[in-house]
């Protein structure tokens, strides 16, 4: 069985520290515990979300990128791809796409997906006109983001 974890977890008595599943702090006596992947120091000055329609992005540090989030909650990265990105991009008015990004780029997210195995053409209005399951099976270092072209 292998076993995705996203979170640490540290005994200050054994001085064990060992990954885990989840995306919430554990309290425990003795244990300190919390994301894998801490933000850095540019990740906590990202720009302000850009929405449209409920669809998202935020946690970029620039405006034109972020993870995609949906009704409040993220879109998993399973077949994320190009195609998908450029409907986000033109969702929100921005003139092209630079990239599609996977795995959070932009910062951990819920593991509460609204979107799974979404798959656009390329040439719906919204994301949410693009082919999708909402029932996920995504942890949460699986974000879809974007970058998106300004010009």
């Amino acid at each position: 069985m292998v076993r995705l974890c996203s979170h640490f977890a540290y005994n200050y008595g054994t001085g064990t520290c060992f990954l885990r599943q989840g995306d919430r702090q554990v309290p425990k006596a003795g244990y300190v515990s919390g994301p894998k992947f801490c933000p850095t120091y540019e990740s906590q000055n990202s720009s302000e979300p850009i929405c449209k329609n409920k669809v998202c992005i935020q946690g970029g540090k620039e405006s034109n990128e972020g993870n995609v989030i949906v009704d409040g909650k993220p879109v998993c990265d399973d077949n994320w791809g190009l195609e998908d990105a450029a409907v986000v991009c033109r969702q929100l008015g921005f003139p092209g796409v630079e990239s599609a990004t996977v795995e959070s780029e932009f910062g951990t997210v819920s593991s509460d997906y609204s979107m799974d195995k979404v798959r656009c053409v390329g040439d719906e209005s919204s994301l949410r006109d693009c082919y999708h399951k909402k029932v996920d099976a995504c942890y949460g270092n699986e974000g879809a983001g974007v970058v998106c072209a300004t010009q």
